[in-house]
Protein backbone atom coordinates (compact mmCIF):
# COMPACT_ATOMS: atom_id res chain seq x y z
CA UNK A 1 0.00 0.00 0.00
CA UNK A 2 1.15 3.14 -1.11
CA UNK A 3 0.90 6.74 1.45
CA UNK A 4 0.85 9.84 -0.68
CA UNK A 5 1.44 12.99 0.97
CA UNK A 6 0.38 16.24 -0.12
CA UNK A 7 3.00 19.35 -0.37
CA UNK A 8 1.39 22.85 0.11
CA UNK A 9 -0.27 22.68 3.46
CA UNK A 10 1.20 19.53 4.77
CA UNK A 11 4.97 19.03 3.88
CA UNK A 12 5.65 22.29 2.73
CA UNK A 13 4.28 25.02 5.27
CA UNK A 14 1.25 27.60 3.03
CA UNK A 15 1.68 31.14 3.08
CA UNK A 16 -2.45 32.32 3.31
CA UNK A 17 -0.42 36.03 2.25
CA UNK A 18 0.29 35.09 -0.91
CA UNK A 19 -2.34 35.46 -3.73
CA UNK A 20 -3.05 32.59 -6.00
CA UNK A 21 -1.67 34.54 -9.17
CA UNK A 22 2.15 35.07 -6.36
CA UNK A 23 1.64 31.21 -5.99
CA UNK A 24 2.12 30.81 -10.10
CA UNK A 25 5.48 32.87 -10.26
CA UNK A 26 8.34 30.76 -11.25
CA UNK A 27 10.25 29.98 -7.91
CA UNK A 28 7.69 30.63 -5.24
CA UNK A 29 7.74 27.01 -4.24
CA UNK A 30 11.35 26.88 -4.11
CA UNK A 31 11.42 28.76 -0.54
CA UNK A 32 8.68 27.85 1.01
CA UNK A 33 9.41 26.69 5.03
CA UNK A 34 9.28 22.72 5.60
CA UNK A 35 6.98 21.27 8.38
CA UNK A 36 9.31 19.46 9.84
CA UNK A 37 7.10 16.73 11.89
CA UNK A 38 6.25 15.59 7.93
CA UNK A 39 9.77 15.26 6.99
CA UNK A 40 10.33 12.77 10.41
CA UNK A 41 7.33 11.06 9.30
CA UNK A 42 8.05 10.28 6.09
CA UNK A 43 11.39 9.30 6.54
CA UNK A 44 9.86 6.83 9.42
CA UNK A 45 7.90 5.16 7.36
CA UNK A 46 10.25 5.08 4.84
CA UNK A 47 12.49 3.21 7.61
CA UNK A 48 9.69 0.82 8.22
CA UNK A 49 9.21 -0.39 4.68
CA UNK A 50 5.90 1.56 3.71
CA UNK A 51 6.23 2.77 0.10
CA UNK A 52 5.75 6.93 0.30
CA UNK A 53 4.90 9.18 -2.72
CA UNK A 54 4.26 12.63 -3.03
CA UNK A 55 1.12 13.67 -4.37
CA UNK A 56 0.95 17.01 -5.30
CA UNK A 57 -1.01 19.76 -7.17
CA UNK A 58 1.06 22.14 -9.88
CA UNK A 59 -0.14 25.00 -11.71
CA UNK A 60 2.12 24.69 -14.40
CA UNK A 61 5.96 22.87 -15.45
CA UNK A 62 7.71 25.94 -13.63
CA UNK A 63 5.46 24.82 -10.43
CA UNK A 64 6.62 21.16 -11.19
CA UNK A 65 10.28 22.12 -11.92
CA UNK A 66 10.33 23.93 -8.65
CA UNK A 67 8.48 21.65 -6.56
CA UNK A 68 11.04 18.93 -7.38
CA UNK A 69 14.22 21.02 -7.14
CA UNK A 70 12.62 21.59 -3.56
CA UNK A 71 12.31 18.13 -3.01
CA UNK A 72 15.53 16.72 -4.19
CA UNK A 73 17.16 19.63 -1.52
CA UNK A 74 15.68 17.50 1.18
CA UNK A 75 15.11 13.73 0.56
CA UNK A 76 17.17 13.61 -2.87
CA UNK A 77 15.99 12.33 -6.21
CA UNK A 78 14.91 8.98 -4.93
CA UNK A 79 11.89 10.14 -3.64
CA UNK A 80 8.69 9.48 -5.80
CA UNK A 81 7.02 12.49 -6.72
CA UNK A 82 3.59 13.02 -8.91
CA UNK A 83 2.06 16.58 -9.82
CA UNK A 84 -1.12 16.85 -10.68
CA UNK A 85 -2.92 19.40 -12.75
CA UNK A 86 -4.62 21.88 -10.64
CA UNK A 87 -8.36 21.26 -9.79
CA UNK A 88 -7.87 17.36 -11.01
CA UNK A 89 -8.72 14.30 -8.51
CA UNK A 90 -5.41 13.01 -7.43
CA UNK A 91 -6.68 9.71 -7.49
CA UNK A 92 -7.09 9.62 -11.01
CA UNK A 93 -3.10 9.81 -10.90
CA UNK A 94 -1.94 6.95 -9.03
CA UNK A 95 -1.71 2.89 -9.90
CA UNK A 96 -4.08 0.76 -8.60
CA UNK A 97 -5.25 -0.48 -5.22
CA UNK A 98 -5.69 1.06 -1.88
CA UNK A 99 -4.00 3.64 -1.19
CA UNK A 100 -3.73 7.01 1.68
CA UNK A 101 -3.33 10.25 0.98
CA UNK A 102 -2.44 12.72 3.87
CA UNK A 103 -3.82 15.98 2.38
CA UNK A 104 -4.85 19.65 4.31
CA UNK A 105 -7.98 20.38 1.91
CA UNK A 106 -11.12 18.64 2.68
CA UNK A 107 -12.15 18.22 -1.06
CA UNK A 108 -9.11 16.35 -1.80
CA UNK A 109 -9.92 14.34 0.80
CA UNK A 110 -13.39 13.55 0.13
CA UNK A 111 -12.59 12.56 -3.77
CA UNK A 112 -9.92 10.60 -2.70
CA UNK A 113 -12.26 8.69 -0.38
CA UNK A 114 -15.08 8.53 -2.98
CA UNK A 115 -12.31 6.81 -5.07
CA UNK A 116 -12.08 3.93 -2.46
CA UNK A 117 -9.01 5.00 -1.14
CA UNK A 118 -8.14 6.03 2.12
CA UNK A 119 -7.80 9.69 3.78
CA UNK A 120 -5.83 11.43 6.61
CA UNK A 121 -6.33 14.64 7.23
CA UNK A 122 -3.57 16.92 8.65
CA UNK A 123 -4.48 19.94 10.22
CA UNK A 124 -1.87 22.48 10.20
CA UNK A 125 -2.01 25.84 11.62
CA UNK A 126 -4.60 27.08 9.41
CA UNK A 127 -7.25 24.62 8.28
CA UNK A 128 -9.95 23.28 9.93
CA UNK A 129 -11.65 26.17 10.64
CA UNK A 130 -15.27 24.61 9.24
CA UNK A 131 -15.48 21.74 11.03
CA UNK A 132 -16.25 19.77 7.45
CA UNK A 133 -14.25 17.16 7.55
CA UNK A 134 -15.57 13.56 8.98
CA UNK A 135 -12.69 11.00 9.41
CA UNK A 136 -8.92 10.35 10.43
CA UNK A 137 -6.43 12.70 10.56
CA UNK A 138 -3.15 14.03 12.22
CA UNK A 139 -2.11 16.81 13.57
CA UNK A 140 1.01 19.14 13.19
CA UNK A 141 1.30 18.65 17.12
CA UNK A 142 1.65 15.26 17.04
CA UNK A 143 4.87 13.17 17.37
CA UNK A 144 5.77 11.02 14.60
CA UNK A 145 4.49 7.55 16.24
CA UNK A 146 1.55 9.43 16.96
CA UNK A 147 0.76 10.41 13.65
CA UNK A 148 2.11 6.42 13.02
CA UNK A 149 -0.67 5.34 14.70
CA UNK A 150 -3.37 7.06 13.34
CA UNK A 151 -2.58 6.41 9.60
CA UNK A 152 -2.64 2.81 10.89
CA UNK A 153 -5.93 3.25 12.76
CA UNK A 154 -7.13 4.60 9.53
CA UNK A 155 -5.81 1.91 7.07
CA UNK A 156 -7.28 -1.08 9.69
CA UNK A 157 -10.51 0.68 9.45
CA UNK A 158 -10.61 0.67 5.79
CA UNK A 159 -9.94 -3.40 5.88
Amino acid sequence: MTIYIDMDGVLAKWDCQTSSEGTKAPGYFLWREKEEVIIELINSLQALGSHVCILSAVWNEACARDKSTWLDNIFGKDLERIFVPYGNNKADYILGGKSVLIDDYTQNLNAWKDSGNIPVKFYNDINGTKGTYQGAYITKDMNVGEMIAKIAEAIKSAA
